[in-house]
């Protein structure tokens, strides 16, 4: 497959939500952007991290999440998970982590991403969802998702597709560089 299908873009500035063990300020609840809107080298205008130290980062600009994994890891963990459930910037049809090489090259409207690496799921999904198992799950079965950097910003949206413009040789998948990371 060489275009993914973008089926929802999504951002949010840090705000409080309420869980199970009182405020959390976060950024992962994003909303769907309608129509266009400008991607920068540190991600999609009015998007934001409350944890600057793990999230934001520019090789970290963009977080995609496959559509296919809500309904298997919803059954799995009794929730009732959909679209940007994970704080996922870009949900996509016609990719998955299997089929992801490190090192991609995207065109995606006028901007120009690259692959950088797996999510890690982090505890923070753990407490939106009040699910201890869910971060665990998402690593465990390899349905993390996975970040792009920003190489030429521009405008994007969810009517343009991700065109693959380069693979390198020997690339790796993101799950196989994801489970030679946990081991």
């Amino acid at each position: 497959m060489t275009a993914a299908e973008v089926l929802s873009v999504r951002v949010a500035m840090p705000r409080d939500v309420a869980t199970k063990n009182g405020p959390l300020h976060t950024g992962m609840l994003k909303q769907v952007v309608a129509g266009p809107i400008q991607l920068n080298l540190t991600g999609l205008s009015g998007d934001g991290w409350a944890d600057r130290q793990h999230h934001g980062l520019e090789d970290q600009a963009i977080c995609a999440y496959p559509e296919q994994h809500y309904v298997g890891l919803s059954e799995v963990l009794d929730l009732e998970l959909t679209a940007g459930a994970f704080g996922e910037n870009v949900v996509v049809r016609g990719q998955d982590e299997n089929h992801v090489y490190i090192g991609d090259h995207y065109q995606w409207g006028q901007a120009l991403l690259e692959v950088t690496k797996a999510r890690q799921p982090c505890s923070t999904l753990n407490k939106v969802w009040n699910c201890s198992r869910l971060a665990a799950e998402l690593g465990r079965s390899g349905r993390t998702g996975w970040y792009y950097r920003v190489l030429k910003a521009g405008q994007v949206s969810c009517a343009d597709a991700l065109e693959l413009v380069l693979r390198q040789p020997n690339a790796v998948t993101v799950r196989q560089q994801w489970m030679a990371k946990v081991g």
